[in-house]
């Protein structure tokens, strides 16, 4: 035994060790992964910050020069030489400004002027310009000159209190290398690989092990996009390493632990096989037999077990002897208890006792005929098939005459009502299904659920052929019995309507004996 509760032990341990390993490697991957999304858009909102602060810049150089009366008036009256000197040319001509081109229009379109190293051939095609020249409003893209991408902003002219929008100013900055160290010192220049700036969203697998690549749409009223690779190396093999340690740390410790329970489960292995012996030895009726204590220290619980089996052996023996008194006494309760009911019965109606007797010697002597294997319960549902006839008046019950339809549904309720009085009783549990069904006809056209064939519960079959044919030959408050003959012809005439075909053989067969 305390070889197989090593072996057991062992390899319960491993199993365990080798699924929470398991787990490990996933929680790690599913957690690295949480990480790496929540560093991807991090790094998407460093992007984001970039774009935006060169958005504001271009944003205050078109303040400055646009949004003021003076400009505005140079602009109505077409004024060159202040519009160079206080407005436009000096602005691209200055590095500081890093301005690759300018436009402006007034607002008639009779006045254009273009400035810096970069052309459009149909600047009326940007939204930008579209924007500002039909909405009067700033606008900031990303777009695209001759395949160069360009920050663009677009602005109209205003006096001083930013009132009177007319004409458009239009900055643009090419996005070069200068601006991709810029992002590349944002996301720590260690950790980029590539950077492009493309028109159509990159569509990219991280083929290479430790490589994050991403592609984002820089600004949402833009059509350019920025494709990002991150070299995650440094990170991925720390995460490794850490899940390696996390493992064999677990080795280790299984290993310790296995070593330790091994040295004591000798003992323990021996105390239970005792305490097994004496537990068959009571399973057994041998009830007198004890158990000793253990004088190991160690086996507390052990001990605590031992006494409590002993403790198990008396109560047990007590009991029996307890338990064989009051099972008398049940079983003596019992019959009473049906007794009582059929008793009830016969309070009601004082032919559906008799009948009830009559349809359960019936409903027995085809259950012996065809070996049904719970003739107990056939007994109790037959006595008991009528029973919810004690919830119906009895001048319904009694009447001589014809009854009416609202009578006769009333009559059609006794089986719905007494299976609702068993069914309060666990001892009912299969007979209250013979007292449900036994008015379900074979051909499915009964009650209370049209069941049809081997639908309707074998009890309740057995129970219809001896309740019809109890009720052919029995007086009836509307009319009087019939001979035996008369009853078994229209038993023979209800074979596969109303009747199993097969029970009316053998009860026809069965009552032929006794005659």
């Amino acid at each position: 035994m305390y070889k197989e509760m090593k072996k057991t032990l062992m390899i319960t341990a491993f199993i365990s060790i080798f699924v929470l390993c398991i787990l490990i490697i996933l929680i790690g991957n599913h957690t690295f992964n949480l990480i790496e999304d929540h560093y991807r858009d991090s790094k998407i909102s460093q992007v984001n910050y970039f774009f935006d602060q060169n958005e504001k810049d271009l944003e205050r150089i078109a303040i400055t020069n646009a949004v003021w009366t003076d400009s505005l008036e140079a602009l109505a009256n077409g004024n060159d030489e202040w519009l160079t000197d206080n407005a436009t040319e000096y602005v691209v001509l200055d590095d500081s400004f890093d301005i690759d081109y300018m436009f402006i229009m007034n607002e008639d379109g009779t006045y254009v002027r273009s400035y810096g190293s970069l052309k459009h051939d149909n600047i009326e095609s940007v939204s930008g310009y579209k924007n500002t020249r039909i909405k009067k409003e700033k606008y900031f893209e990303i777009t695209w000159f001759n395949e160069v991408p360009v920050m663009l902003y677009s602005s109209p002219f205003y006096d001083n209190e930013e009132e009177n929008p007319s004409g458009c100013y239009i900055l643009g900055r090419v996005i070069d290398e200068r601006d991709f160290s810029e992002i590349k010192i944002l996301l720590s220049d260690s950790l980029v690989e590539d950077i492009m700036i493309t028109k159509t969203r990159m569509i990219l697998t991280d083929e290479k092990y430790g490589t994050m690549n991403f592609s984002h749409l820089i600004k949402r009223n833009s059509d350019a996009y920025i494709t990002i690779s991150l070299n995650l190396k440094y990170y991925r093999k720390i995460a490794f390493e850490t899940t390696a340690v996390i493992i064999v740390f677990l080795f280790v410790v299984a290993l310790i632990a296995i070593t330790y329970l091994s040295s004591n489960i000798s003992n323990l292995s021996k105390n239970l096989a005792l305490i097994i012996q004496t537990i068959n030895g009571i399973a057994d009726g041998d009830y007198h037999v004890k158990l000793e204590k253990s004088d190991n220290k160690g086996m507390v619980d052990v001990n605590t077990l031992i006494d409590s089996i002993n403790k198990m052996s008396d109560d047990i023996e007590n009991s029996i002897g307890k338990a064989e008194e009051y099972a008398d006494k049940i079983d003596e309760k019992y019959f009473e208890m049906i007794e009582l009911l059929v008793n009830v019965v016969e309070m009601n109606d004082l032919y559906t006792y008799h009948h009830s007797v009559s349809v359960s010697d019936y409903a027995l002597m085809i259950g012996r005929a065809i070996n049904f294997d719970d003739l107990a319960n056939l007994d109790l549902a037959a006595k008991l098939h009528d029973i919810g006839k004690v919830s119906i008046s009895t001048e319904i019950l009694n009447k001589p005459g014809k009854l009416t339809d609202e009578e006769y549904s009333i009559i059609k309720t006794h089986s719905i009502k007494g299976f609702s009085l068993l069914n309060k009783v666990d001892r009912f549990e299969v007979a209250k299904y013979g007292v449900l069904h036994h008015h379900e006809y074979y051909n499915g056209k009964g009650y209370p659920e049209g069941l049809a064939g081997d639908q309707i519960p074998l009890i309740a079959q057995i129970i219809s052929v001896a309740d019809m044919y109890d009720a052919l030959t029995s007086n009836r408050a509307y009319r009087d019995a019939m001979d035996s003959v008369a009853a078994i012809r229209i038993l023979n005439e209800e074979k596969g309507k109303m009747l199993n075909p097969h029970l009316v053989d053998i009860f026809c067969e069965e009552l032929s004996k006794k005659k």
